[in-house]
């Protein structure tokens, strides 16, 4: 099936004009998710002190993405993924204000944060799904690399200044209120889908064919997907070596904010200059990406950006420092954004648009499955050995992860490049 052109104007980057505008929507909403990352374990670590209940936060999240990720691929094959985006950004707008709102009512119910955060990230589940079409739709095949790098770009440059700006609002008033922060973010991301309009991607909406190819609600939805990354050697290892990775990381992100406030007895506010840190270095690596693809081939690059990850966390999991613990985590975000970066343009690359969405869902399940079981694993052995031991299993996860991608990948002639 012959890929889908790119539509609208370009600007002078190459890629359409329709593109920037959902680039700079993404951006300003990503400054809110980041914030958000840090500001709601620390909700609940405020009001339970249990890195086990920000475990169980997480594993409940993960769970709740999983479930919208299974259904999210036939909805947005079967509907323009901006109505489907549209639709998730309302919801989580809506969503985020519950908690300042109750908050500033005195009302702090732990079920409510539970709830939201669950919530969230179902949403999010579907939203990604339709991102990753939009993207394919916006560009087509041969940019996706660019646009995808630009965008974890945007990303990682809100992660700058978002965690940094988190925690100085968070110790002045108070963590919900970053939640309230978050829910503006959405409105935004929301308004520029809005200005997008339909001309986001008028070769697709005048296509019989792709019109023909979306699939009716009551088809297999994600297992059609599975069935083409079964059938697809590069997709299906990939995916397999995904999986095993967030099983190890699913609470990464919990056990880098309980060493930095237990350990450490950092602040909010050095709690999130810690992650700002993290994230200039995945801005510099976004930024790299498409050069370093042109030079080192996909299987290389996933594999050596794997191990940077786990000798970052194993260096680092001894460690009561508090530069070194940033540098781990600046080292461990820069390789994360290059394997978003490639892991994406890959299936992106080899999936035709109207199967995109199912292909998606179904990875984003596969993958999804252990994270879980992964996050409850990682903050129990915290709380039971301290957060040091299980970023040390974590890093020994990824290590082994490295490894095993070595021998799937050993001697194979279809290396991509």
């Amino acid at each position: 099936m012959r890929a889908p052109r790119s539509t609208g104007k370009t600007s002078e980057s190459g890629l359409p004009r329709t593109f920037n505008l959902f680039w700079l929507g993404q951006g300003l909403s990503a400054l809110g998710d980041a914030m958000t990352v840090v500001a709601m374990p620390l909700v609940v670590l405020a009001e339970t002190g249990s890195v086990a209940q920000m475990g169980r936060l997480t594993a409940l999240s993960r769970v709740g993405g999983l479930i919208a990720t299974a259904v999210a691929g036939t909805l947005v094959d079967r509907w323009r993924p901006r109505r489907v985006m549209l639709d998730c950004d309302v919801f989580r707008c809506c969503l985020m204000a519950l908690i300042p709102l109750t908050f500033s009512l005195d009302f702090h119910p732990i079920w409510l944060i539970f709830a939201v955060g669950v919530g969230a990230a179902f949403a999010q589940g579907i939203f990604y799904v339709g991102h990753v079409s939009l993207v394919a739709e916006l560009v087509g095949t041969a940019r996706v690399g660019l646009a995808n790098s630009r965008i974890e770009g945007a990303i990682a440059l809100a992660y700058v200044f978002g965690p940094a700006l988190a925690g100085r609002i968070s110790a002045a008033w108070g963590p919900a209120t970053v939640l309230g922060v978050d829910s503006v973010t959405f409105s935004i991301s929301a308004v520029a889908l809005l200005a997008m309009g339909h001309a986001a991607s008028p070769a697709l909406a005048t296509d019989a064919v792709a019109l023909a190819a979306r699939p009716p609600l009551s088809s297999d939805g994600w297992r059609a997907g599975l069935r083409f990354i079964v059938a697809q050697p590069e997709l299906w290892r990939l995916t397999i070596l995904v999986a095993f990775s967030q099983f190890f990381t699913a609470a990464i992100v919990d056990l880098f904010i309980f060493r930095l406030k237990h350990d450490l007895t950092q602040g909010d506010a050095g709690t999130g200059l810690a992650f700002a840190i993290a994230s200039a270095a995945a801005v510099l690596a976004a930024a790299g990406t498409p050069w370093l693809r042109t030079k080192i081939s996909f299987h290389r690059l996933w594999g050596a950006a794997t191990l940077v990850q786990a000798v970052a966390l194993l260096v680092a999991a001894p460690a009561r420092s508090f530069a070194v613990l940033a540098g781990a985590a600046a080292a461990y975000m820069a390789a994360m954004t290059t394997l978003l970066i490639c892991q994406a343009s890959i299936r992106q690359e080899l999936t035709p648009q109207p199967l995109l969405g199912r292909v998606t869902s179904s990875y984003l399940v596969l993958t999804a499955l252990p994270m879980p079981l992964g996050a409850l694993g990682a903050t129990a052995l915290a709380a039971r050995l301290g957060a040091g031991a299980a970023q040390t299993v974590v890093g020994l996860g990824l290590l082994a992860t490295a490894g095993v991608a070595a021998l799937l990948w050993r001697g194979d002639r279809g290396d991509r490049r």
